[in-house]
């Protein structure tokens, strides 16, 4: 076998692995959702992070309502798409699942449907949800938008 060869079927087994193996193993996760608890803030820019103390939630969700995440027993994953023209936008939560390498967070944003009400005010939709705690990283996917509620 030449090395070509080699390159050739060792690139093919790495994305054999990747695409099949790594990826699966899918097992659902329960999280809690405590997006109620951040109340009408303000996120400035879309932004996805895992937070793993009462400090750096501090830091991430400034105000005076701090969310009760209870940190000894689980983790924080907070997701957020910007300003967005009216309180018509949302965020939910299609699918949380454990997979060999990582967890997966998979995300869609509800837009307001054309011609309905919706009044104008500039909102920054986000989702706030705990997770068991893990080793393994977390992924977030946000879905392309769905219209209507």
């Amino acid at each position: 076998m030449g090395a070509a060869t080699l390159v050739v079927a060792l690139a093919a087994g790495w994305v054999l692995y990747d695409r099949v193996y790594a990826g699966g193993g899918d097992r659902p996760v329960a999280w809690l959702d405590l997006t109620p608890a951040l109340g009408e803030r303000r996120f400035a820019r879309a932004a996805t992070r895992v937070i793993e103390s009462r400090a750096e939630l501090r830091e991430v969700v400034p105000g005076t309502r701090e969310p009760p995440v209870d940190f000894a027993r689980r983790r924080a994953v907070l997701v957020t798409v910007g300003p967005r023209s009216s309180p018509a936008y949302r965020l939910s939560v299609v699918s949380v699942r454990e997979e060999r390498r990582q967890i997966v967070v998979v995300v869609r944003e509800q837009t307001p449907e054309l011609g309905g009400p919706a009044p104008p005010r500039v909102i920054s939709p986000a989702l706030l949800l705990t997770l068991p705690p893990s080793a393994k990283r977390v992924a977030v996917v946000l879905e392309g938008r769905e219209n209507g509620a």
